[in-house]
């Protein structure tokens, strides 16, 4: 039996994680290809429409709808923050350029 079961004496995670995979396959079973466990926090930063921060980022509301609160953390999530837009702003660009020279339209 693998690791995987988990006993009710263990402590939940301190940085919560999140599954994302590539592939959704079904056949008579549903199976998961190139599954793997992401930190939520920079997964939801990075794949979120939208998303507000109070003044301190002490929480944050991603596509309104999901609350994070992060009391103790208010350093760490202005960086995620500020770190997660220059990426998207970065993703952004690269697909702007990319998209016209594969024949679409954006």
């Amino acid at each position: 039996h693998g690791g995987g079961a988990s006993s009710g004496s263990e402590r939940p995670s301190a940085r919560p994680e999140l599954l994302v995979y590539a592939t959704l396959l079904r056949t008579k079973k549903t199976y998961l290809t190139g599954a793997a466990a992401v930190s939520a926090l920079p997964a939801l930063l990075l794949c979120a429409v939208r998303v507000d921060a109070s003044e301190d980022c002490t929480r944050l509301l991603v596509d309104n709808w999901l609350c994070v609160d992060l009391p103790s953390e208010s350093e760490r999530a202005a960086a995620l923050v500020g770190e997660a837009h220059a990426l998207r702003r970065g993703l952004s660009r690269l697909l702007r350029a990319r998209l016209p020279q594969a024949g679409c339209e954006a």
